[in-house]
């Protein structure tokens, strides 16, 4: 589930990145036209229309590498879900952003415990691991057998008499002699079962904060992006309109396009990391039929 949905997020995130530099490539040619148009007309500097056609170029640039990246992604994805590699696909569903509700962490925990296979394959390699241990414990422990029988011995019954056998051996010399080999193992199981107790124990509740504490600064992360995407966006239209006016040069404008890229750069990358947190919680749920409550929201 984890695998997939990291891939599919990816391809959400390249389109999202393309359609943003898209967007600003468009942006670029309007800017570039005018800084054209004001060369033109002499009321502004030849370094106005260079450097919008630098922006606009770079802009370009950033385009192909993103639409290179989606296409690359596009292939893993159907690697990975197991589509021919020479189908062409369109993802229909989207992953908005969607506040995560904070949830009861204790009962997350014990949510991860009942759920999470691994984790209840770790318990009982614990009770194996113990089973193993006592098992070389009593190989120490010596051992006595008797054997013992009684019959009759004679020519014929007239002339006969009893006959009685009786055996003992102790394998106490032999169990010291395996000694040794017996301490080994039982310091290699006593290991393991030392390591899985506290790992078992552990394992869910740290994934589970992990995967919260992912989701709470991803989301922080969004929501600060947000603003400065739409912060950005004031600043380029400001800066356009003071240079559409006569009022400064585009060098404003250039600087404004920058950080609108850069913005949205950073809402992109802050979305994809919010959903693979909510991704990572459900896996360490165990909730994998479920993703979609937490993708959602909860």
């Amino acid at each position: 589930m984890l695998t997939v949905g990291n891939a599919y997020l990816l391809v959400v995130a390249d389109e999202t990145e393309v359609s943003s530099v898209e967007a600003q490539v468009a942006t670029a040619k309007v800017s570039l036209d005018q800084a054209v148009a004001n060369h033109y007309a002499g009321t502004a500097p030849m370094l106005d229309e260079l450097r919008a056609k630098v922006d606009y170029q770079s802009l370009e640039q950033q385009l192909i590498v993103a639409q290179n990246s989606l296409e690359k992604d596009k292939l893993a994805l159907a690697r990975t879900i197991g589509l021919p590699l020479a189908q062409r696909f369109t993802l229909t569903d989207r992953a908005p952003y969607a506040a995560f509700d904070q949830i009861d962490v204790d009962a997350a925990i014990r949510e991860a415990h009942a759920n999470r296979k691994d984790l209840a394959a770790m318990v009982e390699l614990t009770k194996a691991a113990e089973l193993q241990r006592k098992a070389a414990t009593a190989d120490r422990f010596p051992t006595f057998a008797f054997n013992g029988d009684y019959g009759d011995i004679g020519v014929n019954v007239a002339h006969s008499h009893g006959t009685e056998d009786a055996t003992g051996r102790s394998a106490y010399r032999y169990s010291r002699n395996m000694d040794s080999a017996a301490r080994r193992r039982w310091r290699r199981r006593n290991w393991i079962r030392c390591w899985l107790r506290p790992a078992t124990r552990r394992a869910g509740g740290c994934d589970v904060r992990d995967a919260l504490l992912d989701i709470q600064s991803a989301q922080k992360q969004v929501e600060v992006a947000q603003s400065s995407v739409a912060l950005a966006g004031e600043e380029l239209k400001e800066a356009q309109e003071r240079y559409a006016n006569g009022v400064s040069d585009n060098l404003a404008v250039s600087q404004a396009q920058q950080s609108v890229a850069q913005a949205n750069d950073q809402y992109v990358a802050s979305l994809y990391r919010h959903n693979m947190a909510k991704l990572s919680l459900a896996r360490a749920l165990g909730a994998g039929a479920s993703y979609k409550i937490y993708l959602g929201g909860k």
